[in-house]
């Protein structure tokens, strides 16, 4: 899929990540969640590169962001650095990708997931 598209980030807004359940990427899953910074923890000012932060947005909603208090376990916080921040999209870059995936889907003959086979502990 391209990702190429560049996402200016903005503290507080709401983005949205896309995973997938294929690997023919036709199955979308997608996450909202709110951007709250770039390298905002202590550890991060000595790294390489810049690491951003996203929070899921039940927490953000309820409690704030992760980084106005000390929320404890009642948050998820994703952090994304080098080429893994491609996965995130703006809502225009949302729907543009959704109309790509649908396109492939079309064209694949909207694959169906299958149970997969061998063991699993």
């Amino acid at each position: 899929m391209n990702t190429s598209r560049v996402v200016p980030l903005a503290v507080g807004k709401t983005y949205y990540r896309l995973t997938f359940a294929d690997p023919d990427l036709t199955m979308p899953s997608v996450e909202a969640m709110v951007f709250i910074g770039t390298n905002i923890f202590p550890e991060d000012q000595s790294a390489s590169e810049s690491t951003h932060y996203f929070q899921d947005t039940g927490s953000f909603i309820q409690f704030g962001g992760a980084t106005d208090s000390q929320l404890g376990g009642q948050c998820q916080v994703y952090s994304y650095n080098g080429d893994s921040i491609q996965s995130i999209h703006d809502l225009t870059g949302l729907v543009e990708a959704l109309k790509q995936i649908y396109l492939r889907a079309i064209e694949l003959g909207e694959p169906q997931l299958r149970r997969a086979s061998g063991k699993w502990e």
